[in-house]
């Protein structure tokens, strides 16, 4: 959860959480969004291994596997 970490710190040194975070990565799961989650309105996932639990935080997208 480093990784975690020290974006939770990025974004404390912006003085405002922002509206929307765009993931790409392979070995970020869901552990590490959830642990975003308190800091950021939106998280928009790109995966594309469609192996993994469904993890749009906004139904007004569609999630695509």
């Amino acid at each position: 959860m480093e990784d975690g970490e020290e974006t939770v710190g990025i974004i404390s040194e912006m003085n405002k959480n922002p509206d929307r975070l765009i993931v790409d990565h392979y070995t970020l799961d869901e552990r590490w969004e959830k642990h975003l989650r308190p800091y950021v309105s939106r998280i928009f996932v790109i995966d594309d291994l469609a192996d993994r639990v469904e993890r749009c935080w906004d139904r007004s997208i569609p999630c695509f596997s």
